[in-house]
């Protein structure tokens, strides 16, 4: 197929994205709409070609993603240009997360084949529990931190750098998090 021939959004600037974008960060009735009317199937099937699979529920989240952005439009390129870019960061977040969520079910297999007897592994999986919900129990921005730091294992350079934060400042977040997550955890009766 010649990549020329394939129908895309007009990349050139629309002299109304500008207005589009601000109607829609300000809320006006009816932006949204126009928006998702005209670019909903190419952002659709470009995720499709990405992913395969989940292609809807990415096409959701870019859109999700816009109203929670619009107002930081600049008009540096053309609405398509910036969808694209959402588009390309949703599908690799998704092909991460089925990565990861892989990894977890190949390592949770694992240990289930290797654990000790069935009592021990009830008493395990309780505590799990209690500490999956202390966690879900934190703000956001604890979460995130106790979450990349004990869940995912990154250092707290990698952490600062996903956070677009300086070292010293993760590192305080992370210390702040789990004396917040250890309150949680005494309060439920487990021993952090």
């Amino acid at each position: 197929m010649n990549p020329a021939s394939v129908a895309h959004p007009s990349e050139a600037l629309h002299a109304d994205d500008m207005a589009l974008m601000r109607s829609i960060a300000t809320g006006m009735p009816g932006a949204f709409e126009v928006l998702v009317n005209r670019f909903q199937q190419p952002v659709g099937r470009l995720a499709q070609r990405l992913l395969g699979t989940d292609a809807d529920d990415v096409t959701q989240d870019v859109f999700v993603t816009v109203l929670e952005k619009a107002g930081r439009f600049r008009g540096e390129c053309s609405i398509w240009t910036w969808l694209t870019r959402i588009t390309l960061n949703q599908c690799r977040n998704r092909i991460r997360r089925q990565q990861v969520r892989r990894r977890f079910e190949q390592w949770f297999q694992r240990r289930q084949r290797e654990s000790p007897a069935s009592d021990v592994r009830a008493v395990a999986s309780d505590k799990a529990t209690i500490i999956r919900k202390a966690i879900d129990a934190l703000p956001v921005r604890d979460r995130e931190v106790i979450v990349l730091a004990y869940l995912e294992g990154r250092s707290p350079s990698e952490i600062a750098e996903l956070l677009s934060q300086s070292v010293n400042s993760v590192e305080v977040r992370l210390h702040r998090s789990r004396g917040r997550l250890r309150e949680i955890l005494s309060q439920s009766g487990v021993k952090p």
